[in-house]
């Protein structure tokens, strides 16, 4: 099964567990009993090491409830964010679950499960809107 695989059936887990469907686990997970994940924990709120050097943040978060759901242990290994593409392709992690900008030259080399978007936002007081163009 594709890494990808993996981290679609996690993702899809948090819907599918409110109907009660069945989630697929890989076989190393299976007899492990663990999920492993790579995470840099540099990008907070995301990914961060809180003030008792525990990881920390909402995709840390998610992760350890998808391990619970699927009755595994989560098993987060700290790699920087750089290396966490190569070492997917490479084959040396098998799900790297952080908060990736969904690029093309990125997936040439692998897939994503997105949860999702992003984008910015300009906020101006009522009385200061005038002063704003649309140019």
């Amino acid at each position: 099964m594709k890494a990808t695989h993996l981290g679609i059936f996690v993702a899809l887990t948090l819907a599918q567990n409110a109907i009660g469907a069945e989630i697929p686990v890989t076989e190393s997970v299976k007899s492990s009993g663990t999920l492993t994940i790579a995470n840099g924990l540099d990008y907070a709120p995301f990914e961060f090491v809180d003030a008792n050097g525990q990881p920390a943040g909402l995709d840390v978060d998610l992760a350890h409830e998808a391990a619970k759901l699927i009755s595994a242990k989560l098993d987060l290994q700290r790699i920087p964010f750089a290396s966490q593409i190569p070492s997917l392709a490479a084959g040396r992690v098998k799900v790297a679950w952080a908060t990736f900008t969904v690029k093309e030259d990125r997936l040439k080399q692998v897939d994503f499960v997105t949860f999702l978007q992003s984008g910015t936002v300009a906020m101006v007081l009522p009385d200061k809107k005038d002063s704003i163009s649309d140019a």
